[in-house]
């Protein structure tokens, strides 16, 4: 196969059975591997599938996170699990630079 480098337009062709792609392709898997040890579930997606739900996950986190933030809530000796994650989430995206959530 082949395929055209970003910014410049060239076309790079990818022979699958040279020496250099086996090697990369081996090298890819070695990486991944590691993760996939440590319990991490690979999902196989495009980069444009990834960029979205990425994009759609973590607005609606960041939003909800700084919206709960605004509210003033604050830990009690009663709480529940999920107050407690509550404020878990908004500790997590307040601690993030407004910038990174715009």
């Amino acid at each position: 196969g082949s395929f055209v480098e970003e910014g410049s337009g060239r076309i790079h062709s990818v022979h699958e059975n040279s020496e250099a792609h086996i090697e990369g392709v081996d090298r890819i898997e070695r990486f991944l591997s590691i993760w996939e040890e440590e319990g991490c579930n690979m999902v196989p997606l495009s980069c444009k599938a990834h960029d979205t739900y990425a994009a759609n996950s973590q607005f609606i986190t960041h939003l909800m996170g700084r919206i709960l933030g605004e509210q003033g809530l604050a830990p009690t000796p009663i709480d529940t699990k999920g107050f407690e994650s509550v404020m878990k989430l908004i500790g997590t995206t307040t601690a993030d630079s407004f910038e990174l959530f715009y």
